[in-house]
């Protein structure tokens, strides 16, 4: 018996021994203070049980081994042993007693004791018990570490965390989840929300899962790029959007899910920052050709697809460098800016307006065929003709109008409506022209 080891797991335990034989009591505490921190000596059951309760309420530390005999007075060992397992189902419990009877022991087996010694008490098989049930405490110890430090990491860290099921119902959540959505527990969420999936906003910027099915949007977001797993929930406690990087693992010996959303609503704001930045007309404040350029292309995807059509009118202002070289150059930024607002407040919501340069001008007419967009364009022209400019200054604009064909491609439609508004310039200006 490796009495040393014994030592190393048993040094730092506190022990509740109960014996009403006060001479078997003071020989088997002389044997338990070779090995324990505290030996705590109990003349019977009642007293054993009143010492327990106090011990743990009254002090930083709890009993880690009760060791007791059964047959006692006014409170037997079996009565005790119930009662201390009602207040802690998991407490270590070694009994220690003459009467070995099959049936008793069964008893106490059922109960949960750690270990049963005949007496008389011999130091081997005592060892043996308290070796055995030293490790299982550090067992346990070392399990109840773990799961402490999980739980700590899992409940402050800072992304959103649950693990769901394999019907995709939430079973774990941390805090920082519930603190999200204002809610004090899961029980909570699964009577506001159902579902995880129901949460998500609607936006084109974001990822948006359908719910048709109970694993399809887990599915549909492993199946993104890790750029593109950014999904959009309304933080309750300020009723504002905000943006997340969702990341799934899924478990596959258990069929879990491991779901986590990083906060990324900082990144995706200056990211739409950025990106209107680089397609904004600094001067106009409207979209320029590199914003053009990526709107073609979908109208352009759109139409082979689904057979949506679209028109493009370009225009410019007719005779600008004079204005320039007449009234400067600040006049002519005056009245660039003075056009696009008027023409910004005759484009429906659905259509492109954008600055190609210069005094250059495009217009994307989403779903709208060729006659249509010939009279938009008309009507334009009137608008900016009889329009009173910076300094009482006249304007009139030449436009050109496209409508797209399956043989065209964007370089096509483009050089339809550019040859169509050098026609209407060749022919007098301040007019409109189709190809």
């Amino acid at each position: 018996m490796n009495i040393k080891k014994i030592y190393e797991l048993t040094q730092n335990l506190n022990v509740l021994y109960v014996e009403d034989d006060q001479k078997e009591a003071e020989e088997t505490k002389a044997l338990l203070d070779d090995f324990f921190q505290s030996v705590y000596v109990k003349l019977n059951g009642l007293e054993g049980l009143n010492f327990y309760k106090k011990f743990n309420r009254d002090t930083n530390s709890f009993i880690d081994i009760v060791i007791t005999d059964i047959k006692m007075p006014i409170m037997d060992g079996h009565e005790m042993i119930i009662k201390i397992k009602e207040l802690n189902p998991n407490q270590h419990i070694i009994v220690l007693s003459a009467y070995g009877d099959l049936k008793n022991l069964i008893n106490l087996f059922q109960n949960g004791i750690d270990d049963f010694i005949i007496k008389p008490i011999l130091s081997k098989n005592l060892n043996i018990a308290l070796l055995n049930c030293a490790k299982k405490i550090q067992k346990d110890k070392e399990y109840i570490f773990q799961q402490t430090l999980l739980e700590e990491i899992i409940t402050f860290q800072e992304n959103l965390l649950v693990v769901l099921d394999e019907k995709q119902n939430i079973i774990f959540s941390n805090k920082k989840f519930l603190d999200f959505f204002s809610l004090d527990s899961l029980e909570e969420f699964h009577e506001k929300y159902k579902r995880l999936a129901y949460l998500f906003i609607e936006d084109k910027e974001f990822f948006v899962p359908k719910v048709t099915g109970d694993k399809e949007w887990i599915d549909n977001i492993q199946s993104l790029d890790d750029n593109k797993r950014v999904v959009s929930l309304i933080d309750v406690n300020n009723i504002s959007p905000k943006a997340f990087l969702i990341n799934v693992n899924q478990i596959k010996t258990s069929g879990h899910s491991i779901v986590s959303f990083s906060e990324v609503t900082n990144m995706t704001i200056e990211k739409k920052i950025l990106k209107e930045k680089a397609f904004s007309d600094e001067l106009t404040g409207i979209y320029n050709r590199a914003y053009f350029n990526e709107v073609v292309k979908q109208e352009f995807s759109s139409f082979h697809r689904d057979n949506s059509v679209f028109s493009l009118i370009i225009f410019d202002i007719d005779y600008f460098k004079k204005f320039n070289d007449t009234y400067g150059h600040q006049t002519g930024d005056i009245i660039l800016q003075e056009l696009t607002q008027l023409v910004e407040k005759k484009t429906r919501q659905a259509d492109l307006f954008a600055r190609l340069g210069g005094e250059e001008f495009i217009k994307i007419l989403h779903n709208t065929k060729l006659y249509t967009a010939i009279n938009v364009a008309e009507h334009l022209r009137e608008v900016i003709e009889n329009h009173s400019f910076n300094n009482q200054l006249n304007v009139t604009c030449s436009f050109g109008v496209s409508e797209i064909s399956k043989d065209d491609s964007i370089d096509d439609l483009i050089k339809k409506a550019d040859d169509a508004l050098y026609k209407a310039k060749r022919d007098g200006r301040n007019r409109v022209e189709w190809k």
